[in-house]
Formats: C-alpha cells, structure tokens, sequence
C-alpha cells in the first residue's frame, strides 16, 4: 500500500463514531443542565432565606426596641399578644400610650396598633412573648414556601427612666 492510498482511505468519520460523539455530547450536556439546574434552586432557596432572616431581624428589632422604653408597670401580656405605654414618643411617633402588638396566626401576621396601624412581620407561623420578671423573650417564626422556617428569639428589658 502507497501513502496516498492509506490518506485517501482514512479522511472522513464513520456514522457510528458520529453518533458516539452526539450521545457523548447529550450525556454531558444533560450533566451540565442538572447541575445548572441546581445551582439556581440552592441560590433560590438561599435569596429566600436572607429575605426571611432580615425581614425577621428587622420585626424583632422593632418589638424590642419599643419594650426598652414601655413604662415596665404598663406591660400587659395576653397570650401571644401584648399592650403597653412608653415612657417617651420619637418624632417619628409620638404614640405613647396604648401600644398593641397583636399576632394573627390565620394570617400569618404581626402587627401594631397605637398611632397607626402598621404590619411588623408576615409569613410568621408563630410568634410567642413571656414575662421572665421584668425580662420580656419573644420568640418569632417566620415560614418560607421554599426553604421552611426561621426562629429567632431575643430578650428584653424595659429602661427605667429617672
């Protein structure tokens, strides 16, 4: 055999290597989009978590720093709700008397009643306050569809003012 003739023999791809070469193709390309696939439902869940992680730190920072200047002899706990006076008002709200906080379990909700009304925290499966005394825990969940649930729990003490 001439070189020539082994060239001319050997320059195109046979059908069966063609169609290795497609499945190889499609297998990884199938790997690829899983893995794709994945990474856009963990980055999902984790944007939903952040969001409930900050939208919970936020409803507690608002509760507790409301109970630091309640008038301590004002504080009135009725099951997962609870009233009380402040000492002072802010600019911002000049509410001083009647503070409600109630919890909705069937809506899922927080909210605040004195002045304005004003949703604190939604999407909260379950929210609970008790008098240890003179030191207020609250404990609050908040649901998520995707990722489940978060709980924090803070504690606090009303200032007395002189």
């Amino acid at each position: 055999m001439n070189l020539r003739h082994t060239l001319h023999n050997q320059r195109g791809m046979t059908m069966v290597e063609i169609i290795l070469v497609i499945v190889i193709l499609g297998i990884m390309i199938a790997v690829g989009a899983q893995f794709l696939f994945q990474s856009a439902e963990v980055d999902q869940q984790h944007s939903e978590r952040v969001d409930r992680v900050t939208r919970a730190y936020v409803a507690m920072e608002i509760v507790v720093r409301e109970l630091r200047i309640a008038d301590p002899a004002s504080i009135a706990i009725a099951g997962n709700n609870f009233s009380f006076d402040k000492q002072f008002g802010y600019p911002q709200d000049p509410a001083t008397n009647n503070i409600n906080y109630t919890y909705s379990p069937g809506a899922q909700t927080l909210q605040r009643n004195g002045g304005a009304t004003t949703t604190i925290a939604e999407n909260m499966s379950a929210f609970s306050i008790t008098d240890n005394g003179g030191w207020y825990t609250l404990s609050m969940t908040l649901s998520g569809p995707v990722s489940g649930n978060f709980t924090l729990t803070s504690a606090v003490r009303p200032r007395t003012l002189s």
